[in-house]
């Protein structure tokens, strides 16, 4: 059974992203702030599949922040440590717009919103 990350500071999306994960059998857990993402970089490899959202607010929902932390930050880190661990960007920007190599074999993409691309979602977790 895979065991996924879902990294978004979306809240709904979230929790109708781990609804298809649950009915799909995935074991999942979610990262909803930069702060925390960032400080359990070490406890990452027990993951089999990451589903990043590229940009997400700095802090929480509720704070004025105008600093956007970017999850093209975390993958830099991220690729650092876990080299060959699978990623799966999810975004509502294009994905030329985004400073990630997408040759990389073990990073893939797919654009914003999911609600026609839920399978897509699915098998590309199951693939990689």
């Amino acid at each position: 059974m895979k065991r996924i990350l879902v990294v978004d500071d979306d809240k709904y999306f979230t929790e109708d992203l781990v609804i298809f994960l649950e009915l799909d059998g995935m074991n999942y857990d979610v990262v909803n702030s930069a702060d925390k993402l960032f400080n359990m970089m070490g406890s990452i490899a027990k993951y089999d599949v990451v589903l990043l959202d590229i940009m997400f607010r700095k802090g929480s929902h509720s704070e004025i922040s105008s600093t956007l932390e970017t999850g093209e930050e975390f993958y830099s880190q991220f690729r650092k440590h876990y080299p060959e661990k699978p990623v799966i960007v999810v975004s509502a920007k294009n994905q030329g717009e985004i400073r990630i190599d997408f040759n990389d074999p073990n990073t893939k993409f797919i654009g914003k919103p999911l609600t026609s691309k839920i399978k897509e979602v699915l098998e590309l977790v199951k693939g990689m």
